[in-house]
């Protein structure tokens, strides 16, 4: 293997790793309870839409409902969410952050955005030819891991 090929393999092992740690790593919110990767990633679903149903949220995040469902369920333990049936549908669910989960998210969204100015200002040093090659290295990736489920 082209020596600069096999580089960049271990860079991207190197980088996947280093965010599969990162997933198991909490984000920790005032009141002590940790708040894990895949609960903030179904806040940010409740934030878009509190309305969504289980189903729904499942196929925006690519999970299963049962997953959807179990995380739901630590989310209000932790005091983050409530959860109260649609009065006309039983079996839809309407979604509500709590006071302490606005504040948790909240500062969630704050870290989140400042670590994406940051990786915006690393782009915008970028020639629109590179981008365009980081964009479709990026696609290129995606639909490998896509072929995989």
């Amino acid at each position: 293997m082209d020596e600069s090929l096999s580089s960049i393999l271990q860079r991207q092992m190197r980088i996947i790793n280093k965010f599969l740690f990162l997933q198991e790593r909490p984000f920790m919110i005032t009141d002590g309870s940790p708040l894990y990767p895949s609960e903030l990633h179904l806040l940010d679903v409740v934030h878009l839409d509190p309305g969504l149903s289980a189903t729904d949220m499942a196929e925006i995040l690519g999970v299963t409902k049962g997953a959807v469902s179990q995380t739901l369920q630590r989310l209000v333990k932790k005091g983050i969410i409530t959860t109260v049936k649609d009065r006309y549908d039983k079996n839809r669910l309407t979604v509500q952050f709590t006071a302490a989960g606005k504040t948790s998210y909240g500062k969630y969204r704050a870290s989140r955005d400042s670590q994406q100015k940051d990786i915006i200002a690393r782009l915008q040093g970028y020639s629109q030819v590179e981008r365009d090659a980081v964009m479709k290295y990026l696609a290129d990736m995606e639909g490998l891991v896509d072929e995989l489920e």
